[in-house]
């Protein structure tokens, strides 16, 4: 089993919940303490074994791209005035073996902006973390939980979580024909389903870990 060292991280919308905040900054850098949510999101990656990260950015890319670059003026000062805890904390980039930033020309959806990493993936199983849903877990990380299932069925992994019946028409509703313990066979999903037609309780995360065949 080919194992999972690449990551899709689509963060090409535009935020307009966050207005008129995204007006200039994009919605994954909105900080969360002294962090970007995008920042965290990726050292989930980091942390679950990814070594090559593709971000689908839009017309707010410098800003990403900039963020994980480097900052010469910003290392010399921390570097003479000996703050290397600092220092640290803006060289997280490095961490990361490859990175590398396709432009989602038209938002046409979370496919399209996976479609639009295809080049990069080729035939390798990756991971995809949403850019806007930050997921803490101090012990294993999420996608690195789904990662682990992957590598244990060789298929197509989706993650979900329990919601309220009543709020299950706000998400997606997640069918399956089998249970054990906390893995699903999934056979249907369907987006914002009536009240009525809820099959489930569980519905879908902003954390999938797929097989390359999805392309198909």
């Amino acid at each position: 089993m080919e194992k999972v060292k690449i990551a899709v991280i689509p963060v090409a919308g535009y935020g307009t919940r966050f207005l008129p905040y995204t007006k200039a900054v994009p919605k994954p850098m909105l900080p969360i303490i002294n962090k970007p949510a995008i920042e965290i999101i990726a050292q989930e990656a980091v942390n679950s074994g990814i070594e090559e990260i593709v971000f689908v950015v839009g017309y707010k890319r410098q800003i990403i791209e900039e963020h994980f670059g480097s900052a010469s003026r910003i290392e010399a000062v921390l570097t003479q005035s000996n703050k290397k805890e600092l220092l640290d904390s803006i060289n997280f980039a490095k961490s990361i073996k490859k990175i590398h930033f396709v432009e989602q020309a038209e938002l046409k959806g979370t496919a399209d902006a996976i479609l639009a990493a295809k080049d990069y993936v080729a035939n390798r199983p990756f991971a995809v973390l949403f850019g806007d849903d930050v997921i803490y877990n101090d012990k294993m990380p999420v996608i690195g939980q789904l990662i682990k299932c992957y590598e244990k069925h060789g298929k197509t992994v989706i993650g979900v979580k329990t919601v309220p019946h009543l709020e299950v028409p706000k998400y997606a509703s997640v069918e399956y024909n089998y249970a054990d313990g906390h893995e699903y066979r999934i056979t249907k999903i369907t987006e914002k389903p009536r009240l009525e037609d809820v099959k489930s309780d569980i519905a879908p995360l902003g954390r999938y870990v797929c097989a390359p065949t999805i392309f198909d």
